[in-house]
C-alpha cells in the first residue's frame, strides 16, 4: 500500500466512505442525545451509586453498537458476506466492556480518594498508570472487537491479546492514535480560545470522560441545547458541529487502517 488509491483498493472502503461516515455520525448524535438526557436525570439523583450504574450501563449499550460498527468495518475489508448472529458476540463484549469499567473506573475514585485523604505520592503513582489507560483505550476497544468478531470468547485474554497488539505494531498504534489527538487538542484549544468553552483537563476525571463523553458530537449536542437560551454560543455550536464531522470521517480512515494492523497487513 504505497499511495492512497492503494489503501482505499485494499480496503475496500473507496465506494463505502460516504456510508460509513453518515453511520458514524448518526450513531454519535444518538449516543450523544441519550447521554445528555440520562445524565441530566441521573445527576439528580444526587448518588453516586446511580451515576455510575447509568455510566455502566450506557458503556455497554454503547459498546455493542460499537461492535456492530467495528464488525462493518473489518468484514469490508475482508469482504466478509457470511451471516452473523449477534447475540452469539455478547458476553465475550459485556465481560471485556465490565474489565475495562472497573479497572478505569476504580482507578478514577481510588485517585478522587486520595486526593481528599491528602495522599499525593500514591496518587503520583497513580496518575500515569491512568494516563496509559487513557491512551489505550481506544485501540484496545478496537482489536477487542475484531478478536471477538474472530472468535476470541475470554474477556482477559482479548484485552491482553489487544495490548500485545497494540505493543508489536507500537509504531502504527501510535501514530495513527496521535493523529485523532492532535485534533482532539487543537479542537479544544480553539474553542477554549476563542470562545472560552471547555474544561481544564484532569486525569481522574479524564479516565472516565474517554470511557462516556470523547464522542465527535458531544459538544455539539450540548452547546444545542444552550442555544435556547443563549444564541450568542452559535459560532461556537457551528465550529462543534464541523469537528464532529471532520472528526467522524478521521475515525472512518482510523478503524479501516486498524483493521489493517490486526490483519497483520501493515509493518511500520
Amino acid at each position: 500500500m504505497k499511495t492512497w488509491k492503494d489503501f482505499l483498493s485494499f480496503t475496500n472502503i473507496r465506494e463505502r466512505i460516504a456510508s460509513l461516515l453518515i453511520m458514524l455520525m448518526l450513531l454519535s448524535i444518538l449516543y450523544c442525545s441519550i447521554y445528555s438526557m440520562g445524565i441530566s436525570v441521573v445527576s439528580r439523583a444526587g448518588s453516586m451509586l446511580v451515576s455510575y450504574l447509568f455510566l455502566y450501563l450506557i458503556v455497554v449499550v454503547a459498546a455493542y453498537v460499537y461492535l456492530i460498527v467495528m464488525f462493518q468495518f473489518i468484514r469490508t475489508k475482508r469482504e466478509d458476506i457470511r451471516t452473523l448472529t449477534m447475540k452469539d458476540y455478547m458476553f465475550p463484549l459485556i465481560g471485556v466492556q465490565t474489565l475495562l469499567f472497573v479497572v478505569m473506573v476504580g482507578s478514577s475514585w481510588l485517585s478522587f480518594q486520595l486526593m481528599l485523604a491528602d495522599m499525593s505520592s500514591i496518587n503520583t503513582i497513580l496518575t500515569p498508570i491512568m494516563l496509559v489507560l487513557m491512551m489505550f483505550y481506544i485501540p484496545v476497544q478496537v482489536f477487542a472487537c475484531f478478536a471477538i468478531y474472530d472468535g476470541a470468547r475470554n474477556p482477559f485474554l482479548i484485552i491482553k491479546d489487544a495490548f500485545v497488539k497494540i505493543i508489536r505494531h507500537y509504531r502504527s498504534s501510535f501514530y495513527s492514535m496521535l493523529v485523532i489527538f492532535l485534533i482532539a487538542f487543537a479542537y479544544t484549544s480553539f474553542m477554549n480560545a476563542f470562545f472560552q468553552y471547555g474544561t481544564l483537563f484532569a486525569v481522574n476525571s479524564g479516565v472516565v470522560d474517554i470511557m462516556t463523553r470523547s464522542n465527535p458530537f458531544m459538544d455539539a449536542m450540548e452547546l444545542g441545547l444552550s442555544l435556547f437560551d443563549n444564541m450568542q454560543l452559535l459560532p461556537a455550536f457551528l465550529v462543534s458541529v464541523v469537528y464532529g464531522v471532520v472528526m467522524c470521517l478521521v475515525l472512518v480512515f482510523y478503524y479501516t487502517f486498524m483493521v489493517c494492523i490486526y490483519d497483520e497487513d501493515v509493518h511500520v
